[in-house]
């Protein structure tokens, strides 16, 4: 499905069935129709395709990756970001939908947070939630995929207390903006201009 997005489901089936053709030649062969696809999708669960990102989706960058350290640590990033879902009546209630001035969205949507390597831009681990949930929740979640070593950058929308304490509980050091409700104290004026300050 990933290799052939412009394709519906069973141009794809028959696309992958073709290469069998040299050692299964039955001229006579239907492939599975688009609903028989989607049926058995449903049937299989997510539980497999769970398994398999958490087997696939490993950090790709090495040490000579441009972007891939910074000051001797791996970069990785934590991000979020609002995914539209298909409209079927169980993701709208499932996933929820925002609304604006002019009513509710089109299509239901889903709150994903993603774990980034951030010299390839490989997703490592990922959640996903109903569209009203904070993204610093999914944040908290995926700092299971923290090591030590590493500089984990976030968006203000992230920095909590918690959240850094625990990144530093993994021995790991967060690099981040912080939001301007939190009052911080300058301590000291760097050469670069910067200040180093006190939270």
């Amino acid at each position: 499905m990933h290799l052939f997005t412009q394709d519906s489901l069973d141009q794809v089936l028959v696309k992958l069935l073709k290469g069998l053709r040299f050692i299964w030649p039955d001229p006579t062969f239907v492939p599975a129709s688009t609903g028989a696809v989607c049926q058995a999708r449903y049937r299989l669960g997510a539980q497999p395709p769970v398994a398999l990102f958490h087997r696939v989706c490993q950090p790709m960058a090495t040490n000579a990756t441009p972007g891939a350290c910074l000051f001797g640590r791996r970069l990785r990033a934590i991000d979020g970001s609002t995914e539209d879902v298909p409209d079927t009546r169980a993701n709208g209630s499932v996933c929820g939908r925002h609304t604006g001035p002019r009513g509710a969205r089109a299509l239901p949507q889903v709150q994903g947070v993603y774990f980034l390597d951030c010299g390839t831009h490989a997703v490592v681990d990922a959640g996903f939630w109903p569209c009203h949930t904070s993204a610093r929740l999914g944040g908290r979640r995926l700092l299971r995929s923290v090591t030590a070593g590493m500089l984990l950058l976030w968006d203000r929308g992230f920095h909590r207390f918690d959240m850094a304490r625990r990144t530093r509980a993994r021995g790991a050091h967060v690099l981040g903006r912080v939001p301007s409700p939190v009052p911080c104290k300058p301590l000291r004026r760097l050469p670069d201009g910067s200040d180093r300050a006190s939270i």
